[in-house]
């Protein structure tokens, strides 16, 4: 940083307006004094009429020499020195590039570099990929104590310069003293990367066999595909790296950076913790996801639901921070967010409150627990002047396994106070017909894994006959996870009721969904 200063003030120091002035001041004064020696000069022959004229000619003819080489000789000072200048600015930003140990680029270049990789592609709209290996020597703090100072620099050297060696690299820059990081713009597919993954080792493992290091070293490669693993230069490092931490057998030295496997690594209290922090610094965030009538195609409802982008390992899958909230004691607390976050976001969304347009928020059984969540509710619909009708509960199957009494009680008051309830993953573990006679639902919505299996005439058997029984019994039918068209066919021949999925929209944020609700639409009902 001291560098980067200095450098700093030397440019900002140079002043064009004052190198200008000096020289213009320097060429007024010589010019002065040419013309008061000459002057003198002229004087003395004033007597002699052809010498003085001849002198006024030669004058002239001098001063224009004189002035010519004074502009000559004050115009190279000055790019002389700012030759000087910029080869200074240029060596000392090489230097903060580099890494001064291995003369490697340092990890702020080649962040700097991937994120102009990434801009890059974006604006060509190319989808082209490219990945980031994360290498990390295991043993150099070892290997430093064991063998002192000397030793380590050497190994370390040695490696480094091995390294410059792979094929395709594109790019290699130290990594925080003892690693690596590589970046390969042609390598995306994953036989071609384990391949090349296991190049590296080969290459280093050589020094070894070859005595050229005294130490066999153990290593680490975690490896990052864009866009797959991240779409920024600071996530697809960080979990090149959360990849390479995520081996444990010694016999795999590399792994390609899969979401699902860091997460069952990933330090339960640690994933808690950020979870608290999370909720207590807002940085929660809701997107809604549309449910289209089949009749007319017309969106009827928004279901709300529930993102956390962690500012360390990204978008986290409500999967795995739902459980971690629900054995914290956390779940009730963000279940009070989300619905605060959803009542008042519909509320002061005019084109919300005008469409007719429903809510769906979701429920756990740890609500359900809860005595005071009726009073809660019918308190903050009545601040934001909102009817209970708006609002639609989903509450799981699951929920009522070990449900108490007291919670069929509170789940009959939300329904008593006028606010919809919907039986959420129907099917998709637990379905129990029985259910459908003891719970004060509205609205049945179909798991998706009926919806993945429509194709096998058993599924579309028993799809249809669960529609046919839930209009019997006057409920609505939700398919949820729809996502082609057959699909919609098949469920609209079969009169459900709504569907949600990406056929028709993905889940977005509020602010892009004004676009696409119309403000004089019908208002629509259960």
């Amino acid at each position: 940083m001291e560098l980067i200063e200095k450098l700093r003030d030397r440019i900002e120091s140079y002043d064009p307006a004052q190198e200008s002035l000096d020289l213009t001041l320097k060429y007024l004064i010589l010019g002065l004094l040419w013309i008061i020696l000459f002057e003198q000069i002229h004087n003395f022959f004033s007597s002699a009429g052809e010498l003085h004229n001849l002198l006024h000619i030669l004058n002239e003819i001098l001063f224009i020499i004189f002035s010519a080489v004074l502009v000559y000789f004050l115009i190279k000072s000055t790019l002389n020195n700012n030759h000087k200048l910029n080869k200074s600015i240029i060596d000392k930003a090489e230097a903060i590039k580099h890494d001064n140990f291995t003369s490697l680029t340092n990890e702020k270049y080649f962040s700097k570099m991937l994120e102009e990789e990434i801009s890059a592609l974006k604006n060509s709209n190319q989808e082209n990929k490219f990945s980031v290996f994360y290498l990390e020597l295991m043993d150099m703090d070892n290997l430093s104590n064991a063998g002192g100072s000397l030793n380590f620099s050497h190994t370390f050297q040695k490696i480094a310069d091995r390294l410059k060696d792979v094929s395709e690299l594109d790019l290699i820059s130290n990594y925080y003293g003892d690693k690596f990081l590589l970046l390969f713009r042609e390598l995306s597919k994953e036989d071609e990367i384990r391949a090349k993954a296991e190049e590296i080792l080969d290459l280093i493992r050589m020094l070894w066999k070859k005595n050229e290091i005294d130490y066999f070293m153990n290593f680490k490669i975690g490896i990052t595909i864009y866009p797959d693993s991240g779409e920024k230069a600071e996530i697809l490092i960080t979990r090149a790296h959360h990849a390479a931490h995520t081996i444990e057998d010694s016999k795999v030295l590399y792994q390609i950076y899969d979401q699902k496997i860091y997460y069952e690594k990933l330090n339960n209290i640690e994933l808690k913790n950020d979870l608290r922090k999370a909720v207590e610094n807002g940085d929660l965030n809701l997107v809604y996801q549309p449910k289209v009538d089949l009749k007319n195609e017309e969106i009827v409802a928004l279901e709300a639901l529930l993102r956390w982008q962690h500012p360390d390992f990204g978008q986290i899958s409500p999967g795995y921070f739902i459980p971690a909230a629900e054995k914290s004691n956390l779940i009730s607390q963000i279940s009070r967010w989300v619905i605060k976050r959803v009542i008042k976001e519909f509320s002061e969304n005019k084109v919300l409150r005008e469409s007719g347009k429903f809510i769906s928020v979701n429920l756990s059984a740890y609500d359900l627990k809860n005595d005071s969540l009726i009073n809660f509710l019918e308190e903050l619909i009545k601040k934001n002047d909102l009817s209970p009708n708006q609002i639609d509960f989903e509450i799981t199957e699951s929920v009522f396994l070990d449900a108490a009494e007291r919670d069929l009680e509170n789940l009959n008051k939300i329904k008593k106070a006028g606010f919809y309830i919907s039986l959420d993953d129907f099917g998709k573990g637990y379905s129990s017909l029985s259910y459908l006679t003891k719970l004060p639902i509205d609205m049945l919505k179909l798991d998706m894994s009926f919806i993945r299996n429509l194709n096998q005439k058993k599924t579309r058997i028993l799809v249809n006959k669960i529609i046919e029984l839930s209009h019997e019994l006057d409920f609505k039918v939700v398919a949820e996870g729809v996502e082609r068209k057959h699909e919609q066919e098949i469920l609209k021949e079969m009169n459900c009721d709504y569907i949600q999925g990406y056929y028709y929209y993905r889940p977005m944020p509020i602010s892009e969904l004004e676009s696409i609700i119309c403000l004089n639409c019908n208002n629509k009902s259960l």
